[in-house]
């Protein structure tokens, strides 16, 4: 694992000695979104993922992998988030509207080559294409379907592109590699305790349906033809070991939506259990995991352990203490099922770690990697109780690291030396930030032929200071139409450029709601500097109370100064009546 200050210095330094880039000659572009990221369509094409509703209990039901008594509904992946950004508890989950939107208008300004200015690099459909996927089934099985999906779109022999956001990225990875996984629905030769029925639905919710039946050994292990064809791979905040997420969701489940709309965490946690994915996003670096509480350092007086660290992927942590698989009483539904899925996730993950170890293959001839730094409040450990028996109550997080509030940032950063470049956006939004966005044109649209200069682009600018950590957040994400929300922005200063104090103290922060999918119009308040002491520690802190929208839909919380956006946050407003 990369150090923290080894991390700093090539998120610092990467435009020195980086490799010369050639010129694009008009390659094919390939973007893969993260999990969540695909809206997932009913046989009659009616979303049942990817709208507002999907938060609802009758919709999040439909996407059960192993409902009880059933076979599964069938559902295909039918687009990407464009409009409206979702959350899936702990996950932000990637808005992909503004990167195609970026991607494919006309280009202006000095840095456009003459040949490109005035035109569009990209056309949907012709040289842009977004790989849609059930994000619900195995990385594996999505890395062959996008395989399949490179060669329909791209024509034999040519060379192509790819911006890969969060699980995407593994994906790709995976793509590229030649590791598989070797489980009772790959190998032929594994022996379960399993009826051939049970069988069948384990392998489906596991890998869907590439064949008839389960899931052939052959075809999965059949090599990626397309893998060497790709020129340039952008990675946008990919978690390569894994986020502490995939606990905090199953604990916290949606908060206030919780129980609302679904009626508690059962629930949820029943459904996510039928999906494999989480379960590949599971952390896998040193000091991801922990027996005991944070605060503990000795025996204290009630007579506690102290905490001891657990090793990556333990089966009884996850099983036991966090899921409660080892309980008398399963408290899921199709419970011998569903701990399977589980298993084989953490396994999978265990596979996808050796992917990442063996790095992107030469016959990539550009590799970038964007991390999200900035983000001060990014969980990094999932501490249980020693004598948690899996009903989600006995966790807690410790979130004392930088990332953008789902991956951590040394999670996300390149290990093989390729360059990194950081943003400071949240992960639902770093994917179509307009610093991103100027990455991605000098990386796959109009490459800087001698070597990258865009690292200075990093830095926030503040009161004649940098930021060098930001965190932003409102007292909840979900709310009622109308109701008081409490907000808070607060942002530390690199020491080598600090804060002007005079300047910092008499400047407004104006936080406002942003309509998606043409909700009304809504409302902003100003604030200024809450706190002088803590400014004079180097902390610029501003909080205000803003009234909700009278109008139930989904909104961005966004903070801005000097009319230059900060931040965004999801919020989601409820209806009074539910």
């Amino acid at each position: 694992m990369l150090s923290f200050f080894r991390i700093y210095l090539l998120l610092s330094f990467a435009a020195f000695g980086a490799m010369p880039v050639s010129a694009n000659q008009n390659r094919n572009l390939i973007v893969v979104p993260g999990i969540f990221g695909s809206v997932l369509s009913d046989e009659a094409g009616n979303p049942v993922w990817g709208k507002a509703n999907s938060i609802t209990r009758k919709q999040f039901t439909r996407l059960n992998l192993l409902p009880v008594g059933s076979d599964p509904e069938d559902l295909a992946a039918t687009d990407v988030l464009r409009e409206i950004p979702l959350v899936f508890g702990a996950f932000s989950i990637g808005l992909y509207g503004p990167l195609i939107d970026e991607l494919t208008k006309v280009q202006t300004g000095p840095a456009i080559t003459p040949e490109l200015r005035g035109k569009a690099k990209y056309t949907e459909g012709d040289n842009l294409f977004v790989f849609k996927y059930d994000w619900r089934r195995s990385n594996f099985a999505n890395a062959k379907h996008l395989n399949d999906f490179i060669k329909e779109k791209v024509p034999d022999g040519e060379q192509y592109d790819l911006v890969a956001h969060s699980m995407g990225g593994l994906i790709t990875r995976i793509f590229l590699n030649e590791v598989r996984p070797r489980d009772v629905c790959t190998d032929p030769t594994t022996t379960i305790d399993l009826t051939s029925t049970e069988l069948r639905s384990l392998c489906s919710a596991l890998y869907g349906h590439l064949s008839k039946g389960i899931w052939p050994s052959d075809v999965l292990n059949a090599s990626y033809s397309e893998a060497d064809r790709l020129h340039t791979f952008v990675e946008i905040a990919v978690p390569h070991r894994g986020s502490v997420n995939v606990a905090a969701t199953f604990a916290e489940g949606w908060g206030l939506v919780t129980d609302v709309f679904l009626g508690g965490k059962r629930p949820i946690q029943n459904i996510i259990l039928s999906f494999v994915s989480p379960w590949e996003l599971a952390p896998t670096y040193d000091g991801c995991c922990a027996l005991g509480k944070q605060e503990n350092t000795g025996i204290n007086p009630r007579g506690e352990l102290p905490n001891k660290e657990v090793e990556p992927l333990n089966r009884e942590f996850w099983l036991e203490k966090i899921l409660g698989f080892g309980l008398s009483n399963c408290p899921y539904n199709n419970c011998k099922l569903k701990k399977k899925v589980v298993e084989i996730g953490l396994n999978n993950r265990a596979l996808i770690d050796q992917v990442i170890d063996a790095g992107v293959p030469d016959s990539v001839q550009s590799h970038y990697v964007i991390v999200g730094r900035y983000v001060g409040d990014s969980y990094d450990t999932v501490y249980i109780n020693h004598n948690s028996e899996g009903d989600g109550d006995m966790i807690e997080f410790r979130s004392t690291v930088r990332g953008d509030g789902t991956v951590i940032e040394w999670s996300a950063a390149s290990e093989d030396g390729s360059l990194n470049y950081a943003s400071r956006s949240k992960h639902a939004f770093i994917v179509g930030s307009p610093a991103v966005a100027e990455h991605l044109k000098h990386m796959v649209v109009d490459p800087i032929i001698d070597r990258p200069t865009l690292v200075s682009n990093n830095t926030i600018l503040f009161a004649g200071g940098h930021v060098e950590t930001i965190e932003f957040g409102a007292s909840t994400q979900f709310i009622r139409e109308g109701a008081s929300l409490q907000v808070n922005l607060s942002m530390s200063e690199f020491s080598a450029f600090r804060f002007d104090r005079q300047s910092a103290s008499q400047l407004d922060v104006v936080f406002s709601f942003e309509a998606y999918a043409g909700e009304a119009s809504t409302s902003q308040v100003s604030a200024k500097i809450a706190d002088p002491n803590l400014l004079a520690n180097g902390t610029a802190v501003f909080q205000a109370e803003l009234n909700a929208p009278e109008t139930t839909g989904v909104y961005a919380l966004v903070a801005s100064s000097d009319g230059n956006e900060l931040m965004r946050e999801v919020i989601y407003v409820m209806d009074q009546e539910k």
